[in-house]
């Protein structure tokens, strides 16, 4: 009843900005989910009273995605995971449980959203 799926689109970008998913969590964190130009994930941790990010966890695939490609975010109550043109990139365990709310980051590198409840 609490899972969430997110498709989108996604192209390159200039790196000088942060494009990511921001992720609410109901003991006011979030979490930031940065998709950087080498296709690496970078995962941190927002305390939103303070709003101080700090990376948790990075990950790289060595494999060469193709430009523009598909994200796909699945999060159920405290988990995730990615993938990247339909191949799994990494999991991760977020600090505490989703609250529904989520945003965008460098809006402008995302393409056809799509999200539902699973």
């Amino acid at each position: 009843d609490n899972g969430v799926v997110l498709e989108c689109g996604y192209d390159t970008f200039d790196g000088k900005d942060m494009p990511g998913i921001v992720i609410g969590h109901q003991n006011e964190t979030f979490t930031f989910v940065e998709i950087k130009s080498d296709d690496s994930v970078c995962f941190h941790t927002i305390d939103g009273p303070a709003y101080t990010c700090k990376l948790e966890f990075a990950f790289s695939r060595d494999y060469a995605y193709k430009k523009p490609g598909r994200l796909r975010l699945l999060a159920k109550d405290s988990v995730m995971e990615i993938y990247l043109d339909d191949i799994y990139v990494c999991s991760y365990s977020m600090p505490g449980l989703m609250t529904g709310h989520f945003g965008f980051a460098g809006f402008s590198v995302f393409t056809n959203i799509d999200m539902w409840r699973a």
